[in-house]
């Protein structure tokens, strides 16, 4: 079973207290283990008094692994999950809404109401045997762009990411969650053209041929030094220093 590292308040301890499975954090996020010190964080409308309240209080996780101490460095093992940040949802409409949303596309392990109150907290299941930590955000920040029109939290990126720990009576857990695999990042790569079909590209082809013979011509006419302008003196060109 995939275990993350649990690290007791202040967010300066950067040394795990105990490794448990999502199931074990879900049960937590139910209990009232958390219940006051979130009510209190909630209470407070200064955004710095909040973020202080949250770095000296609250409890956290590693959601994408257990940990030697809290750096990339100090990873021990990927636990195949990767959380991402959905901050400034809404009020508590808004938040349901928005998790009705994300469960009609690809469900994931776990998700809970973040500290703050107004954001999620959305634990997906990947496979890092099919690509790599950094390439599972480059994907998920294109769906969740194109998906929802919203931008996760670039930190998200990082393997030893923090994760707040709080009271969430009504969090989802799923025991057959979607697995996002390589299928996934191609789908959502970031270097691919958006809003274009492949009818699209075949249609560009006319297009393509006739430059080609075209450029054919040219090269004809002019000589193949004129092709290479780096190597043409005349042209007014530097020669190249490309090597090869």
């Amino acid at each position: 079973m995939n275990k993350i590292s649990i690290f007791r308040a202040l967010i300066k301890n950067t040394v795990p207290s105990v490794n448990v499975s999502l199931a074990d954090v879900f049960k937590v996020l139910r209990s009232e283990k958390y219940k006051n010190v979130t009510a209190e964080l909630r209470s407070k409308t200064n955004k710095v008094e909040r973020d202080l309240w949250k770095q000296n209080k609250l409890d956290y996780a590693t959601s994408s692994g257990t940990f030697t101490k809290r750096a990339n460095a100090g990873l021990i093992q990927h636990s195949n999950y990767f959380c991402v940040d959905m901050d400034h949802v809404g009020d508590k409409d808004a938040i349901e809404a928005m998790k009705q949303r994300v469960l009609k596309v690809y469900k994931p392990a776990l998700m809970f109401v973040s500290p703050s109150g107004d954001g999620l907290k959305i634990v997906y299941q990947i496979d890092t045997g099919q690509a790599s930590h950094e390439q599972f955000f480059s994907a998920f920040q294109t769906f969740f762009r194109n998906e929802f029109n919203i931008e996760i939290d670039e930190k998200c990126k990082d393997v030893s990411r923090a994760c707040f720990l709080c009271y969430d009576p009504e969090c989802f857990m799923s025991e057959a969650p979607t697995i996002m695999d390589k299928a996934f990042i191609n789908t959502f790569s970031p270097t691919q053209p958006r809003n274009e079909t492949p009818g699209a590209i075949i249609n560009q082809q006319p297009i393509i041929e006739k430059w080609y013979w075209w450029t054919l011509a040219v090269i004809h006419l002019w000589g193949v030094e004129w092709w290479y302008l780096g190597n043409n003196e005349k042209s007014g060109y530097k020669k190249s220093n490309r090597k090869g």
